[in-house]
């Protein structure tokens, strides 16, 4: 019983921390009436840019059933219609197209089908099924991926088919002007606010060298790869004799340079994080890495796990951190760490930043238990702020940056 309401706890934690990542997503974009087109012939039209926002989700069928009838285990059209919703929309530019579906409601489990527009007939042609989707995602919903679906660049497969699999399918080549029709159904019928965000991307080189941290050798057979904040992997490589490494990276085709955050890591090492600005008419500068080595008593401060302030929950921009904790205890198994809180300042006295620091540093733990990691090969400790990074902070950047964790090598 004791272990039961543990894991609820786990359980509960996480999804906290998943709804907390995407409440924000939420808060700016277009916003539709939600009138959706149930028949492919009424298809709504939408720009195929930044963030569409619908404040319901599609409910019932139309007055023609485009799928009824196929097996269950088709890869390319849904089993039957169940709450469907017709889109139709042109690419606004060139480039390898993306595009995100994501329910507000993480229960809610979302399918689509994403066909070529082939002209004047071609409703009339998917009724007789003389056309196929280029792409579908018919997966079950996949809370701990926040049950969004869509494509992806990182994906392997243009199709996947019902059942436990990839929530995400492989990007498509697109032109400019170039037209689609894009079909979702809400399978279980609940009521979600969703968003649908359509991404471009180009590629740019990029290079540099890794380096351990005390002997300054080189690493050859790091893992170095290129990511989003959301902690998409869009391109991995790994470095050479020499230490060296250069991969052609996506980078978002927009007018303002995004940030990405540069990952290395190795066994034996703790990863690294690098955030690096770039626009797709950017050349990047070679980037060089350090790689710490993994020893008693070594340290590595996670400036990226980071939390509200006065509270133990961690801010959206940290998940993709803790996850890569998690893949660096997982790759080393003997690795047994200390998790120390830390806080912004005592304002609230000594006594209640103990708490919160511990507090902090527990929900670290939490997360990495409910990922399989045993909880003995972790202890919690809270600092309050006896060290912060910027003992008079002088901005809320700096302020952020000291509600942190960090991690302490106990055996290795």
């Amino acid at each position: 019983m004791a272990l039961q309401k543990i894991n609820q706890r786990i359980i509960s934690s996480i999804t906290f921390i998943l709804g907390v990542i995407i409440l924000p997503l939420f808060a700016s974009g277009q916003k539709s009436d939600s009138v959706f087109a149930k028949d492919c012939p009424e298809a709504q039209i939408i720009r195929a840019s930044g963030r569409q926002i619908f404040t319901t989700a599609p409910f019932g069928q139309g007055n023609l059933l485009e799928f009824s009838g196929n097996s269950a285990n088709s890869l390319h059209y849904f089993q039957r219609e169940k709450n469907t919703a017709w889109f139709k929309f042109k690419a606004v530019t060139s480039g390898d197209f993306i595009f995100t579906i994501q329910p507000q409601n993480l229960e809610a489990d979302f399918d689509f089908l994403l066909f070529e527009n082939t002209g004047l007939g071609f409703c009339e042609d998917l009724l007789n099924r003389k056309v196929k989707p280029i792409r579908t995602n018919i997966s079950r919903n996949d809370t701990l991926e926040n049950s969004r679906t869509g494509l992806s660049l990182s994906a392997k497969h243009n199709y996947v088919k019902s059942g436990v699999g990839s929530h995400v399918s492989k990007s498509v080549t697109v032109a400019k002007g170039d037209s689609f029709y894009l079909v979702i159904d809400n399978v279980k019928g609940i009521e979600s606010t969703f968003f649908i965000l359509f991404d471009y991307y180009t590629n740019t080189p990029i290079s540099g060298q890794v380096h351990d941290e005390e002997s300054h050798a080189p690493i050859k057979g790091a893992t170095i790869t290129w990511e989003e904040k959301s902690g998409e992997i869009l391109a991995q490589t790994t470095t050479d004799d020499s230490g060296r490494y250069r991969m052609d990276v996506p980078i978002k085709k927009t007018k303002m340079a995004q940030e990405y955050i540069l990952v290395a890591n190795k066994t034996g090492h703790f990863f690294s994080e690098q955030n690096v600005k770039a626009s797709a008419t950017d050349s990047i500068l070679p980037i060089s890495v350090v790689l710490p080595s993994l020893k008693k008593g070594a340290k590595m401060v996670l400036q990226n796990i980071n939390f509200y302030g006065n509270q133990s929950i961690v801010v959206p921009q940290a998940f993709p951190s803790m996850k890569r904790l998690q893949r660096l205890m997982r790759a080393n198994k003997t690795l047994e760490i200390t998790i120390a809180g830390h806080t912004n300042g005592c304002p609230s006295g000594k006594k209640f930043s103990k708490k919160l620091s511990e507090d902090r540093s527990e929900t670290v733990k939490r997360y990495l238990v409910s990922q399989n990691i045993k909880a003995d090969r972790i202890s919690t400790i809270g600092l309050d702020c006896q060290q912060m990074i910027f003992p008079n902070p002088q901005s809320e950047e700096e302020g952020h940056i000291n509600r942190r964790v960090e991690i302490l090598v106990v055996a290795y």
